[in-house]
């Protein structure tokens, strides 16, 4: 067997070990894993990818020397909703608009997908290039999904933001108002009412430009990781209004407003949800990157939110 320890990203090896004892033991097994998971798939790991950041990402190739991807989640991810709910969505989109998923083992965290190029971060776009390619890729990938498929909602997201929120504001409350906060709560609480299951469809819960590969054999693009929600798809739409803020920071309003209506444009999408989605994507980010650290970048947002804010 090969010794593919050595070969992850120090970015997952550090995670995988501030885990503590699970994350020993799962690093300890991945090399019989991964040799059991070649032989039971018929294909061969050749080389591990430099961008995983929660998991372990293998290239293989089949038998039929075909190139594809084997991921490996990490230990806090096996058994619970959040590799489940990845592997739902690639099932329900099956390929339209996501990567394809090709085989899943949710025992051990496993799956095996086609291989994508390059992110489109990576290529260098203009902003509002990068945005039309992302909502070209959004529209294919909204789907209709069957009725009792468990995955979370409308309802179980706005829940998430009224609690995740309120207790970062609590930490971080002298970083923002209390009337921008009073307004972010407002909105989630209305989002939360307005859920209507007709009206939702499978939406990716993070699509920035990071998460958008090319497609091999077309000039299309590709979103990998969802998370796996069952909402109204502004809820997308509000990430891309968080995205590029250095674009924003001269004139937030007339700048956010321009940016919401491209969205709405290329999406059909009411631009007011946008812009609603938008500012409690900002506040909840800009918090969370100060909670993390990243103080800077995610002064920048809540700055962005204060004046946002205002509009209402």
């Amino acid at each position: 067997m090969k010794n593919w320890i050595n070969r992850i990203p120090k970015l997952v090896l550090d995670k995988v070990k501030a885990s503590g004892k699970t994350g020993i033991e799962w690093l300890e097994s991945l090399d019989h894993l991964i040799y059991i998971l070649q032989k039971r798939w018929e294909i061969e790991v050749i080389k591990v990818h430099e961008g995983g950041t929660h998991a372990f990402i293998g290239e293989a190739i089949t038998q039929g020397n075909k190139r594809v991807i084997l991921k490996l989640s990490m230990p806090e991810m096996i058994g619970e909703t959040e590799f489940e709910n990845e592997i739902k969505a690639l099932e329900l989109a099956d390929g339209n608009g996501y990567v394809q998923l090709l085989q899943y083992d949710l025992s051990c965290g496993a799956a095996l997908l086609e291989q994508l190029g390059k992110p489109l971060k990576s290529l260098n776009f203009p902003v509002d290039n990068q945005i039309e390619t992302i909502c070209n890729t959004l529209r294919k990938s909204w789907i209709e999904i069957p009725n009792g498929t468990n995955l979370q909602d409308g309802k179980d997201i706005c829940s998430f933001f009224l609690n995740f929120l309120d207790g970062l504001y609590k930490v971080f409350s002298t970083l923002i108002s209390r009337k921008t906060m009073d307004k972010v709560f407002m909105i989630c609480e209305s989002r939360l009412d307005a859920f209507i299951p007709e009206k939702s469809v499978l939406v990716h819960g993070d699509p920035h430009n990071a998460n958008l590969l090319q497609d091999l054999y077309s000039n299309e693009f590709k979103l990998i990781d969802p998370d796996g929600i069952y909402c109204e798809p502004a809820y997308d739409l509000g990430i891309l209004m968080r995205e590029w803020p250095d674009e924003l920071v001269d004139n937030p309003i007339i700048l956010g407003q321009k940016r919401c209506e491209l969205l709405s444009n290329l999406t059909d999408v009411e631009s007011q949800l946008i812009w609603e989605w938008g500012l409690i994507q900002c506040v909840a980010t800009g918090l969370l990157l100060v909670k993390t650290g990243q103080k800077q970048e995610g002064i920048k947002l809540l700055k962005i939110a204060e004046l946002w804010a205002e509009r209402f």
